[in-house]
């Protein structure tokens, strides 16, 4: 594996978290200009929530053009929005994967990918499976204890619980 892999998310979440922001910005300034010519009366709770929705595209497009999963022979870092954190490889007691499964009308199903630290300390990383992942990232991380399985086999849950 090179010294260091950088991962970003797939073009579809980009682009998706664009064509967000585009129509978002679009309906707001149909229902601004419409409210400032006169045309419709100003509904002010329509035209607030229609900020809020700009503003969600404008966060979630800077979310999906600024994360990045980087693996290193040292370390890991998942870097966000608003800020990183990162994992010595050999602080690394195992990993676990976590699917929310979406609802009976269709919605979509989430993969989460958990990067395990040995000491509580230290931070879980966290991270959807919809970045571009290569053959040698997942060789890399199911070749780390699965934590899961192991909670499987010894008849508890994800929490330690029965």
């Amino acid at each position: 594996m090179p010294a260091k892999r950088v991962y970003r998310l797939r073009w579809r979440v980009r682009l998706a978290a664009g064509v967000f922001l585009g129509i978002s910005a679009a309906c707001t300034t149909s229902f601004w200009l419409r409210a400032i010519r006169g045309e419709d009366d100003p509904h002010y709770a329509w035209l607030l929530l229609t900020l809020v929705f700009v503003m969600g595209g404008v966060l979630w497009t800077l979310y999906a053009f600024q994360s990045t999963v980087t693996l290193s022979d040292e370390a890991i870092e998942v870097r966000g929005l608003f800020g990183s954190k990162r994992l010595l490889l050999r602080a690394i007691r195992g990993r676990r994967t976590c699917v929310f499964a979406g609802d009976a009308e269709g919605g979509g199903t989430t993969i989460y990918l958990k990067v395990v630290p040995e000491d509580d300390r230290l931070p879980m990383l966290t991270f959807q499976k919809d970045y571009n992942f290569d053959a040698a990232f997942h060789a890399w991380f199911h070749a780390l204890p699965d934590l899961d399985a192991m909670d499987r086999a010894r008849g508890k849950d994800h929490f330690g619980l029965n």
